[in-house]
């Protein structure tokens, strides 16, 4: 049995009070990335070491739990963010002062996993263990840009503390080549294989044979003399400094479980859940009240993130008189900021008895969370000469969002120009640095702008669309 506690920051937005003060400065370029790992992430973890007959226990707060009747739970979001986790400090030395701040007596039982950015400027390396001890820090930075190379960072450094090194189990670090690059060896823990390969090894790694393609990779120098390494998963050591220590009673007060808090703890994570599935989407509602052909006039969008996290998104209005644009950064369904934002958008009809209004909404991934035409109705005049309803509209046939149950009008907007993040200057590289996957930027990307095309169309045929202490080991280097 491995119990592993996760924590990690809250985002660079949430750290200097954007939500209190959207319009300062700093608070365009904040970067509104979630540290926090998905439920589907440590579930695949504990899938991986039951497949070897090992239980792994992971309390990650509300988001995630898979101890029973455990109904208080330590993981979660802490502290502040931070760009470089580890500057000015020495790693190890901090990674013995999270031991102390995040368990406590749980150290006995628990290992500590912490999540945040970059470890110091220009270190691109994804990963910080003390070997055999308690302790880890994910970087979870700008280049990390996979849910995978998350889930496989994050059983590497566990591994660390389990004993393994980079070329397998401290147990027979004598008798093995110090070498990060063994190629037969085919192990998350390998630096060859720590992005490709979600395993340890399971049997014996053996020289011989053709090198692999890894081998010919920039930087990587693969050993090519003999060795042989017993299998990770039968070498694993459980017990380290802390792990094990006699303290009394760690996390049994011999009380029996309270039902009705294990009952709200367990309905909560339910309700995570279904949010985090929302992770990227918006949800928008429409109103428009008494809006007359040719005077100026508004409709309102309520735009709702129902997901888990916070989340940046561009508003793009296109009607066929005008275009709207604006941006704002909503909290998640169960943070403490409002989650649901009110933008009121200036219209002038034209002389047709309905307008199509086309919204799209995209997320700070850039990606698509809402696309949808709505169509309002238009007192128009008798008099005038009658004018084209849908002229500068595309029919998107995207199924409009359930409206939000609770209409607040906040004053999370932000500027209608949102900025990208400035990548970390490059400064001289930290050591360990290690293999680099193929770069791929995961900021606060600018949202496209939509394709909206003019298509003509009856308006007989409109309708609404409903439609260190003790060995300190860095790992892999995203480049």
């Amino acid at each position: 049995d491995i119990f592993l506690q996760m924590n990690w920051m809250p985002s660079e937005f949430e750290s200097r009070g954007c939500f209190d003060n959207p319009q300062q400065r700093a608070c365009a370029e904040a970067n509104t990335k979630s540290y926090r790992p998905s439920a589907d992430v440590l579930q695949q973890l504990v899938d991986k070491f039951d497949e070897h007959g090992v239980n792994l226990h992971i309390d990650a707060g509300e988001s995630y739990s898979n101890i029973p009747n455990y109904a208080e739970r330590h993981g979660g979001e802490y502290g502040e963010f931070k760009r470089y986790y580890f500057q000015g400090v020495m790693p190890g030395l901090k990674l013995m002062d999270n031991i102390d701040e995040l368990l406590g007596n749980r150290s006995a039982v628990f290992r500590s996993g912490m999540i945040g950015d970059s470890m110091g400027p220009g270190n691109y390396s994804v990963g910080l263990s003390l070997v055999g001890d308690n302790a880890f820090y994910v970087a979870n930075h700008e280049r990390m840009t996979t849910d995978e190379q998350l889930r496989n960072t994050i059983m590497h450094e566990l591994g660390h503390t389990l004993g393994l090194d980079h070329n397998g189990s401290t147990k027979f670090a004598n008798e093995v080549p110090k070498s990060d690059y063994l190629p037969n060896y085919y192990s998350v823990m390998n630096y060859l294989y720590q992005f490709s390969h979600f395993d340890y090894s399971d049997e014996e790694a053996v020289s011989g044979g053709p090198l692999p393609q890894e081998c010919n990779r920039p930087g990587v120098n693969c050993y090519t003399g003999d060795y042989r390494v017993p299998a990770d998963w039968d070498n694993l050591i459980i017990n380290t400094g802390h792990i094990g220590r006699p303290v009394g009673a760690a996390g049994v007060d011999g009380k029996a479980v309270d039902a009705k808090a294990l009952q709200a703890v367990e309905a909560r994570a339910k309700q995570f859940a279904a949010a985090e599935a929302q992770n990227g989407t918006a949800e928008v509602a429409l109103d428009a009240k008494k809006l007359q052909a040719g005077k100026k006039g508004e409709v309102t969008l309520r735009v709702k993130n129902p997901g888990a996290d916070l989340d940046r998104y561009d508003i793009q209005v296109v009607t066929p008189n005008g275009a709207f644009h604006d941006a704002v950064v909503l909290g998640g369904a169960f943070g403490q900021a409002d989650n649901e934002v009110t933008v009121k958008v200036p219209v002038v009809p034209g002389n047709a008895a309905v307008m199509p209004v086309d919204v799209k909404v995209t997320n700070g991934k850039g990606a698509t969370a809402f696309e949808d035409r709505f169509a309002v109705d238009v007192e128009t005049n008798a008099k005038a000469a009658p004018s084209d309803a849908m002229a500068g509209a595309t029919n998107t046939g995207a199924a409009q969002a359930p409206r939000p149950e609770k209409q607040r009008e906040t004053s999370q907007t932000l500027t209608t120009k949102v900025e990208q993040p400035a990548k970390p200057a490059a400064q001289d590289k930290q050591e360990p640095a290690e293999q680099k996957p193929a770069a791929d930027s995961q900021g606060n990307a600018k949202a496209e702008s939509p394709n909206i095309a003019a298509i003509v169309i009856p308006i007989i045929a409109i309708l609404a669309i409903i439609g260190g202490i003790a060995g300190v080991v860095g790992s892999g280097m995203l480049g």
